[in-house]
């Protein structure tokens, strides 16, 4: 996991994936049309973190920018081929929540399962397969039958007490 514990901000889209692949991922994964509209507008910065307060598990912190009016989420404290946690989403989706390191620590796949609300219609899971090439980090991301790509790259950490606290 050592590698992965830093910050990275969304640099480019792989230019092979047809210029709607997020959007086409997004509908898959059941993301309403406000929130997919931020997201194709945002810039994330994602940063994996871990927890002061429970050495051994680690946090996922996602951030829609680098403004003050950015959204904040995070996931965890999750173990690494540890039990689910649960995940909320900010349109109130609850998934399961897996993470696991693979091909000898250099790949992280996160896997989430969606916990569909009584008689509620269940999504498709959700896997994103992280690797990392001198800096970048490069995100497929898989559900049902969409997919994308994309590509991050290092800078310095948020300054936020919240992420201080984890």
């Amino acid at each position: 996991m050592e590698p992965f514990l830093d910050t990275f901000e969304f640099h480019h889209n792989d230019a092979d994936d047809p210029a709607n692949a997020l959007e086409k991922y997004m509908l898959e994964w059941g993301v309403g049309m406000l929130f997919r509209a931020i997201m194709n507008r945002s810039k994330p910065i994602i940063r994996f973190k871990e927890s002061s307060k429970e050495p051994g598990k680690y946090f996922l912190v996602t951030r829609s920018g680098d403004s003050k009016m950015s959204k904040r989420f995070q996931v965890g404290p999750f173990e690494l081929n540890g039990d689910a946690v649960l995940e909320s989403r900010a349109d109130g989706k609850k998934f399961n929540t897996t993470f696991e390191v693979i091909d000898d620590g250099k790949t992280l796949k996160q896997t989430s399962v969606h916990v569909p609300e009584s008689g509620g219609a269940k999504l498709p899971d959700a896997v994103s397969i992280r690797t990392l090439d001198e800096g970048t980090l490069k995100v497929v991301a898989t559900c049902g039958d969409a997919n994308v790509t994309r590509y991050y790259v290092k800078r310095e950490h948020v300054k936020d007490k919240k992420d201080d606290e984890l």
